[in-house]
Order: structure tokens, then sequence, then C-alpha cells
């Protein structure tokens, strides 16, 4: 059963951009909650990094920390910040939650991470997309990234959330400890029954997907390669680039498109 919380956060998030253009724009959203917007420059300040406070008084402010006061548009990193940060707002505000360590903080961040790439990919985006191919997905994925000036991680969770049998990841080959050649993950998310990709994880030439794509072309597109790294499970398609990989998979099933699974949604 889903955590009351978030089940009220992902509601928020479907008020905020029931009729909303994308990309979402924050600063009316920041500011219908009377949060206050500041920008601070730190040149040694990890990009997009954002931090709120509370005055005496109770108001909010989230401040933007850059590593220059040069203006720019606010990018993809730093959105996905700010809703971040709203999203630990209101939940301080509805149930005073707040939790600085443990379990609870890394709940509490993983609950913030799914509000903001809800209110950033709108439902409505998502809607009656049709995904058969690897190209599909790629493309598709592209057009997400580019509409609602997301992350292509931030991208890729909400497909996947949204889809099921399809896949994405993005990593990069290096060597492990033992030395041997892996494909280290910076991100990856799966809807495909028995295929788990995570964030850091290692895929090796040990198992069936790492050793496809270990042994593929190494500088090349292959966007739509025929192999299937598991009988029924998946076709692999994407590019290899200076060892840095840029994955979709999508299942195989009857007939042998990838079959639309809508999750359940949160009621209003």
């Amino acid at each position: 059963m889903r955590d009351e919380r978030l089940e009220w956060l992902l509601n928020c998030a479907k008020r905020l951009t029931g009729n909303a253009s994308t990309p979402v724009s924050m600063r009316p959203i920041l500011s219908g909650f009377r949060i206050a917007l500041e920008k601070r420059v730190d040149p040694k300040s990890r990009h997009g990094a954002a931090k709120v406070r509370r005055d005496r008084n109770g108001a909010y402010c989230v401040s933007l920390i850059r590593r220059t006061d040069h203006p720019v548009r606010l990018s993809a990193r730093e959105r996905f910040s700010l809703a971040h940060e709203l999203g630990h707002i209101l939940l301080d505000q509805r149930f005073e939650w707040h939790p600085a360590e443990g379990k609870e903080y890394y709940m509490c961040e993983e609950f913030c991470d799914i509000f903001a790439a809800h209110l950033l990919v709108p439902e409505l985006v998502l809607n009656g997309l049709v995904i058969s191919t690897c190209k599909q997905a790629n493309e598709t994925l592209t057009m997400i990234v580019s509409q609602c000036h997301v992350s292509r991680e931030v991208a890729a969770r909400r497909l996947v959330e949204t889809y099921g049998g399809l896949g994405y990841f993005e990593g990069v080959q290096s060597t492990n400890a033992d030395g041997a050649t892996v494909i280290a993950l910076d991100w990856g998310t799966s809807s495909i029954e028995n295929l788990r990709l995570t964030r850091f994880m290692h895929l090796t030439a040990d198992d069936q997907l790492g050793k496809l794509l270990l042994t593929s072309q190494k500088s090349a597109d292959w966007l739509e390669p025929k192999q299937s790294f598991l009988p029924g499970i998946g076709i692999v398609g994407g590019s290899v680039l200076n060892r840095n990989y840029k994955v979709s998979i999508i299942s195989l099933g009857p007939p042998a498109v990838l079959l639309k699974k809508r999750l359940s949604m949160v009621k209003e």
C-alpha cells in the first residue's frame, strides 16, 4: 500500500499541472505558495544545488546555488532541485515531516524525487505514446527531455513507471577492482520483468546483457539490433560513443511489441 504522504504529494503534483503547459514553470508555482526564490553564487558548489530555509515568521525561501551570477535559463538540474525542495516544503507544511537521518531521511528524499518527476513530467505528456521499437523508445525519451526540459534520467523514470516492458540506462565502460571490463551505470530504470537496472550497478561479461553490450560495436550507433539478450525478454538499442553507453530496451511479447501497462493512478 502506498504511503499516505507520497500519495498526498502526487495528488499535489496532479493538481498543480492539471492544465499547465510544458515545460512547467517553477517560478509561478513557488510564488503561488509564497515561497521566495533567491540565487546565491558559490564557484565551488555542485551545479544545480538548492537549499530551503525558514525565517522566524515561518516563511520559506529556496536558495538556488550557482557557480556564476551570469543570468542564464534554469537548467534541467536546477528545475528538478526546485521541484524537489518544494516537495520538502509541502511535506513539512502538511505532516511536519523533515527527518534528518536514517531510514526516514532516505524515504523522504525518495518521495521528493518522485514528486519532482511527476510535477515536471505531467501525466498528460505520457498519455497515448506508441513505443514498439528501441528507436521509438529512444525518440520518445528525447522528445520528453526537450518538451519538459528535464534530464534523460527523469524522463526515463516517468516512462518506465507508466509503461510496462521498457528499460533505459546510461553508463560508461570501465575496469572494476578485479580488473574486469564492466559497464558502470550512471543510472538505470526498468519495468521489464526479471530485468533490474539501478544506479551504480555494473554490467559484466558474466551476464547476458553485459556480454551483448561489451561485444557490440564500440563506436557506432546500433539503434535496432536483432539480438535478444534473453529469449522473449528484450531487444537492445542505443549508441556507444567514447565508451559511453545510452541504451534503451523493449520487451518481446505477443505480437513482439511493447505492451502498455498503466500503473494505478492516485485518486483525486
